[in-house]
């Protein structure tokens, strides 16, 4: 059994959409359960749409309008059977209806609470599985839509970030959706949400349709989990930055996992955890060359003859300084720092600290949220904050970094001969990934360099 994700960019309009329903086709010898996202830009549009009216309510009626319309312009050219086109317009109807009641609720009580965004950005999966479910049964093919929170797909219940809980969310799986496999139906599941323990619609995050086939997967001890993209997988650099790059093949767990989180945007990182605890390959594939094999992502024993697999980037950053004479002197002044950052929702790329100072890098939109958090802390050692902007962190990932002489020599080499001069740098905290900072105007330079040195 395999289980099969598509994302939004594979699911942006009729034609693409067909596509997909002719790949999970010719793979129902293999027994397919399938992951679904939002249609492409739909996830975007709720969030702005959240924004509008929690203070306005004018916008809901003509934005309920146009996704109406955009879903069934969709359903109506891939849905081939009358019968079943009118009740998925029927069940899509239904659905919207739930949503625009929210919307108003939330202008009327002008506000928004993280429960009621988390369920309101959940409807495009919700509005999607169906159409992809019916469009196989126009096929001949047996397939159900399933929403994640209905099939027990357990979480932590923080909202925007959840982590299942995957002993029960295997439990309620094999009981909701494996008798499904077992008599020949293809599941279609909602992807990017689960629930809490009421039931409630919890979100894993933006791109988390990725993290939801992997814990599916695991639950249901997959044999494969395949992610189809409209890229060929992970490559050596990103190709529109580097004319050059190369296609990878094979890749192990940490090098993706490292690539997803420090700018290769072909995954959610979060996708290794339950596929590596249970050692389930991931494919990568690509929807436009489903002949390919695409990117491989596995245990791996040997590094490869390149030890530098690839070079990613992650620009729109800000360093975040904090400086003190006596700051090396403060016990549980790390603690501190990051329990502040924490609670203020602020994530941390990497650190660098040494006697009289503490940085860390982090989005920068979160800068002000930082800054405000952290000001508090502006006694016990701490006399200074301060921030650099327009910053970018570069990534270079492959097997075998740390035990191999010379690859920071090289890499900072390289870079300096580009004109191009490092910020911070992190070392260390993991095997395979290497990462430093630069000035943003810097960065295509930078990777031009890196790319060149290391993989030709």
């Amino acid at each position: 059994m395999k289980v099969m994700k598509f994302g939004g960019a594979v699911l942006r309009d009729a034609a693409t959409a067909l596509k997909v329903v002719e790949v999970i086709v010719s793979h129902q010898a293999e027994r397919v359960v399938v992951v679904v996202s939002a249609l492409n830009g739909v996830t975007d549009s709720l969030h702005q749409v959240l924004k509008e009216v929690e203070e306005n309510e004018k916008p809901i009626q003509s934005f309920i309008a146009q996704l109406k319309a955009r879903h069934e312009e969709m359903a109506s050219g891939t849905i081939s059977d009358e019968k079943v086109l009118t009740k998925t317009v029927d069940e899509l109807k239904n659905k919207m209806a739930k949503l625009e009641r929210v919307l108003y609720g939330i202008a009327y009580t002008e506000e928004i609470t993280d429960r009621t965004r988390d369920y309101v950005v959940s409807f495009g999966e919700r509005l999607s599985a169906p159409i992809l479910a019916a469009s196989l049964r126009a096929k001949g093919v047996s397939s159900i839509a399933f929403d994640a929170d209905e099939i027990g797909l357990i979480t932590d219940g923080a909202f925007g970030r959840a982590t299942p809980l995957l002993n029960e969310v295997e439990r309620n799986l094999q009981k909701t959706i494996k008798p499904q496999i077992e008599k020949g139906t293809t599941p279609v599941i909602t992807g990017y949400f689960g629930c809490d323990g009421d039931g409630r619609a919890v979100t894993f995050g933006r791109g988390g349709s990725d993290y939801s086939a992997a814990i599916i997967a695991y639950a249901l001890k997959a044999e494969v989990l395949e992610v189809w993209k409209d890229v060929p997988g992970f490559m050596s650099a990103d190709p529109k930055v580097i004319e050059g790059a190369r296609e990878i093949p094979l890749m192990s767990y940490q090098e993706a996992a490292e690539l997803a989180y420090f700018g290769a945007k072909v995954l959610h990182p979060r996708i290794v955890e339950p596929s590596m605890m249970r050692g389930i390959p991931i494919r990568v594939k690509n929807l436009f060359s489903p002949e390919e094999e695409g990117t491989l992502i596995q245990e791996v024993e040997e590094k490869s003859e390149w030890v530098v697999r690839s070079v990613a980037m992650r620009p729109g950053l800000s360093l975040v300084n904090l400086s003190g004479p006596a700051m090396a002197y403060t016990p549980g002044l790390a603690s501190r720092v990051f329990t502040a950052l924490s609670s203020a929702g602020v994530n941390v790329y990497t650190m660098a600290a040494s006697m009289a100072s503490f940085a860390v890098v982090v989005d920068a939109q979160d800068v002000k949220g930082a800054l405000d958090s952290l000001r508090e802390m502006k006694e016990g050692g701490i006399q200074d904050i301060s921030t650099t902007d327009s910053l970018s962190l570069i990534c270079i990932v492959g097997k075998g970094l740390r035990e191999t002489r010379g690859i920071a020599a090289k890499a900072f080499t390289a870079v300096a001969k580009a004109g191009v001069n490092v910020e911070l740098i992190s070392d260390g905290g993991s095997d395979v990934a290497l990462t430093f900072v630069i000035k943003s105007p810097d960065s295509a330079r930078a990777m031009k360099a890196l790319h060149k040195e290391f993989i030709g």
